[in-house]
């Protein structure tokens, strides 16, 4: 051949060439896969997170721009897990149900102060998941603990019960209900700043002891969300969930109020949460 003229090479030099060749194809096509395990290794390392972990999702990139970490073990919560943006800022994920998908947009078009804030949505493989920038590591459920019997004055309970009735009332103005509201979804930040979560995303543990009798056979409702208010507020008066005990600590007034809020008809319950705060501040 003309081209084996010109190099001066025979049959089978040209051989051992292409072996050399294919050889060192598949070495740099090797270095390039150790590269690449390299870099998921190093994104783990930015949250701490040793190349040993047993976790093959720990250190990958999701959604393109959010570095999953550990679970984090929070009590009565589930599939949260610590993570870092691409510009190495912390973040929290939460993973959910495909089928929650549409509620979760539904929950981070909800903007106020008093609403835990949801920083976007996205779906990622089999999983979607929900960020947030922070999750306030105490619930009231655990601020009760702190307290004498676990329980509030009135005073104090009116403190935590103005903000939730304000973002239950803003929630409900943009069509958003929450379905489980509980001590347990009343979230307390660092700065003593009351927030709550999880709204328009079904209960993954199920609240019986806050439930609305209806809700047994139906769905979310702001006359539901008004039944759950009187039941947290009880159990932050009292220092357990409506129905363990007798409600000795309550006087006249606030257990007439809270039975008006828990009441089983619907249509006799507060028309809003801010109806039940007024009342409520009357006899605190």
């Amino acid at each position: 051949m003309i081209l084996l003229d010109r190099i001066n090479l025979s049959w089978p030099a040209l051989a051992a060439l292409g072996a050399v060749l294919i050889l060192s194809a598949l070495v740099i096509r090797w270095v390039q896969r150790k590269g690449m395990q390299s870099k998921r290794v190093r994104f783990g390392s930015l949250i701490d997170i040793k190349p040993q972990s047993n976790d093959p999702a720990i250190g990958a990139v999701l959604g393109g721009r959010y570095i999953l970490g550990r679970p984090l073990q929070k009590r009565h919560e589930a599939n949260l897990y610590e993570a870092r943006d691409l510009s190495d800022q912390p973040r929290v994920l939460r993973r959910i149900p495909e089928a929650f998908y549409n509620s979760a947009k539904t929950a981070a078009s909800l903007k106020h102060q008093n609403i835990q804030g949801v920083e976007a949505i996205f779906q990622d493989g089999a999983g979607v998941y929900m960020v947030y920038d922070s999750v306030p590591e105490q619930s009231v459920s655990l601020l009760l603990d702190k307290f004498p019997g676990r329980r509030m004055t009135a005073g104090q309970a009116l403190g935590v019960l103005r903000p939730v009735c304000e973002a239950l009332d803003y929630a409900h103005a943009n069509s958003c209900f929450h379905g489980h509201l509980s001590p347990f979804q009343i979230l307390m930040d660092g700065k003593n700043q009351v927030k709550v979560k999880d709204f328009c995303i079904p209960s993954q543990n199920g609240e019986k002891d806050y439930q609305a009798p209806e809700q047994e056979t139906g769905g979310s409702s702001p006359e539901a969300d008004i039944f759950a208010l009187g039941a947290c507020l009880y159990e932050i008066l009292t220092g357990h969930p409506p129905f363990k005990a007798p409600a000795k600590t309550l006087t006249k007034e606030i257990e007439n109020l809270i039975g008006r809020a828990m009441d089983e008809d619907p249509v006799k319950r507060f028309r809003c949460a801010g109806e039940l705060l007024s009342a409520f501040a009357k006899n605190a």
